[in-house]
């Protein structure tokens, strides 16, 4: 561009009819940044253009000092509006890009809606703090450990994400232990008297699922949703191809389904072999 006007020795300013002053340049090499860039706005005065530029310029050659990629003027503006964004939009986001099934996807929104939003979900991204985490866990479902680790391992998860997505250095969930929880209960196992006495004293047309349950290890939301033609010829096998989970009136929401059904768990149809001792007595399962 010699001895066009506006030329210096690196990038151009030009005097707009306004009076106020445009900066460009050159991207570097011969790839697809070789084009002009122009400032986000004009500036009022020639020094201010020139500082611009003169950023610019340094930031090109920091990044081939370094060895890396250099971010062009949009695209940096584009990273800083994402570190910006809050968690609130970010982990909606996240949730929604999820390959999971529909009730863990309701899970996760109720949790994150409820207990990780109101104290955190207006901090950007790149705000999060260690400090910060543990304020909020020190508050969080005290009373409910189940929930709070459930809450942390989703939130822990969420950041995991920005980590990759370049938003984070490092995961500021670092509490030992925050996302797991003991047990209040224990289960109580019956014998196999005690199964055989529970199977003869229900109500007949529960008989069927208790000894299911028992002895061929489905889960409830699978043998709830069983079928009479899932049960195979002489009753040696079982096909396992759906599932039940159920919801609050308060997680299906004003005119919802409160029983939601779909594949199991793993997602894949599968068979379970019929004990035998519990096949020859077929009648019974059906």
């Amino acid at each position: 561009m010699s001895g066009t006007s506006g030329h210096r020795g690196w990038g151009w300013i030009r005097k707009r009819p306004s009076g106020r002053f445009q900066a460009s340049f050159l991207g570097p090499g011969n790839g697809p940044n070789r084009k002009r860039y122009f400032a986000p706005t004009t500036f009022s005065n020639r020094m201010r253009a020139e500082r611009w530029l003169a950023n610019e310029r340094d930031l090109i050659e920091r990044a081939a000092e370094a060895g890396g990629g250099w971010l062009t003027p949009d695209q940096r503006a584009a990273k800083a509006a994402v570190v910006a964004e809050p968690l609130s939009e970010y982990g909606k986001r996240w949730i929604a890009q999820r390959n999971i099934k529909a009730r863990t996807r309701i899970h996760y929104e109720t949790i994150f809606r409820e207990h990780i939003e109101p104290k955190l979900g207006g901090i950007a991204i790149a705000n999060l703090s260690g400090a910060t985490i543990r304020n909020w866990y020190s508050v969080t479902l005290i009373d409910r450990p189940t929930y709070r680790a459930q809450s942390y391992s989703l939130l822990k998860s969420i950041l995991e994400t920005s980590v990759k997505d370049g938003l984070l250095f490092a995961n500021p969930c670092q509490i030992d232990g925050a996302g797991s929880t003991k047990s209040e209960t224990q289960a109580v196992i019956p014998t196999v008297e005690q199964l055989a006495e529970i199977a003869e004293k229900i109500e007949p047309k529960f008989k069927a699922y208790v000894l299911i349950s028992a002895w061929c290890g489905l889960r409830f939301g699978e043998a709830m949703e069983l079928r009479r033609k899932d049960i195979g010829e002489n009753a040696e096998v079982i096909s396992v191809a759906r599932g039940v989970t159920h919801r609050t009136a308060k997680q299906a929401g004003p005119g919802g389904d409160r029983c939601m059904r779909s594949t199991p768990k793993n997602g894949k149809p599968r068979n379970v072999v019929v004990p035998r001792y519990l096949a020859c007595d077929h009648r019974s399962l059906g």
